[in-house]
């Protein structure tokens, strides 16, 4: 699985940041449990960030 965080400075939208990095679960697939698979990944990337923004907006993408 692949997570990645990207800082926006607004309204301007310039990146200020942004992390990348892998991670492996061994949780499977449940509709309607999607936090126990994709927040430990979230988490560990949102750690790797240095300039921690005031708000969040989480935006999941699909293939």
């Amino acid at each position: 699985m692949y997570a990645g965080i990207v800082i926006l400075k607004y309204p301007e939208m310039i990146l200020k940041s942004f992390a990348l990095e892998t991670y492996e679960t061994s949780f499977p697939y449940k509709a309607g449990f999607l936090g126990f698979k994709e927040v430990p990944a979230l988490l560990k990337v949102w750690d790797l960030i240095a300039d921690k923004s005031d708000v969040l907006t989480i935006l999941e993408l699909e293939n």
